[in-house]
């Protein structure tokens, strides 16, 4: 019996050193000492969400939604790409309609701050992430030129901006 005990024993040691070992502490894996899977350090993801797959076990997954809140368009877990950047046009021009150059527009989108300048055509191309409340403040003109009283909107496509002359 005292055998008996002692091979069964023996045999239960050798299975729980295995099933350690097999759970190893890789430089390409994370142990999770919950359940004994041992799940990727990188994240794998879709549209939809990200996931990590064990790799000892494929059906074992741990896996959630995509989140923003740094609204920079990207997962803040697994760097996913959620929105691609669009370029839009910021046109200033005059009461008249006539286009100015040189001025110097700070964009506010989410988080986001982008510093735009008018080219000679009274334009200035912006990529943004994500494009949702955008606003915009002149921060210098040329000279004859007053600061506009009100906040700029944005339609999606393009921000226009009429300045008065002083």
């Amino acid at each position: 019996m005292k055998r008996f005990i002692a091979i069964i024993s023996l045999i239960l040691t050798l299975l729980l050193a295995f099933s350690l070992a097999s759970c190893g502490d890789s430089e390409d894996e994370t142990r999770c000492s919950a359940n004994g899977h041992a799940y990727a350090k990188a994240w794998s993801a879709n549209a939809s969400e990200h996931f990590k797959a064990c790799t000892l076990h494929p059906n074992a997954i741990l896996k959630a939604k995509h989140t923003d809140a740094t609204k920079d368009g990207k997962c803040d877990v697994c760097a996913y790409v959620l929105k691609p950047a669009t370029t839009f046009t910021v046109t200033v021009s005059s009461a008249s309609g006539m286009k100015i150059k040189d001025v110097t527009v700070v964009i506010y989108s989410g988080s986001k701050e982008l510093t735009a300048t008018t080219d000679d055509k009274g334009q200035a191309k912006v990529d943004l992430v994500y494009y949702e409340d955008v606003k915009a403040r002149i921060t210098s003109l040329p000279e004859g030129y007053k600061y506009p009283d009100s906040e700029f909107t944005f339609d999606g496509i393009h921000l226009s901006i009429t300045l008065e002359n002083e």
